[in-house]
């Protein structure tokens, strides 16, 4: 976040350092010089914006949209279980219940 000159109290010098480094899955963590921040290695980022950006970033490039060309879809064989399997039998020999409960429960 860049700061206005004009809008910090007079005498005020800006510093690097300490600051709060974002990660996705490790939180929040404050460092206080180059080398300890170094030291976090990849994946952190200086504000939760940066973060999220680079996180949705990389969720939309892991997560293309699907293709939803039937054109495109593989043939169907008929080798696969029945869509719908059949009502369980009744006791009494009658029609299946669609509302009965399962045989197997």
């Amino acid at each position: 976040m860049k700061v206005d000159p004009n809008d910090l109290p007079p005498g005020y010098v800006p510093q690097e350092f300490p600051k709060m480094k974002h990660h996705p899955k490790l939180g929040q963590k404050v460092v206080f010089d180059p080398k300890e921040e170094k030291a976090l290695g990849k994946g952190w980022f200086d504000s939760e914006q940066e973060m999220d950006a680079a996180v949705a970033g990389k969720k939309a490039a892991d997560d293309p949209a699907p293709d939803l060309d039937p054109a495109n879809d593989p043939p169907l064989t008929g080798d696969g279980p029945p869509m719908n399997p059949p009502f369980p039998k009744r006791d009494d020999g009658g029609d299946p219940d669609p509302d009965a409960p399962s045989v197997n429960a």
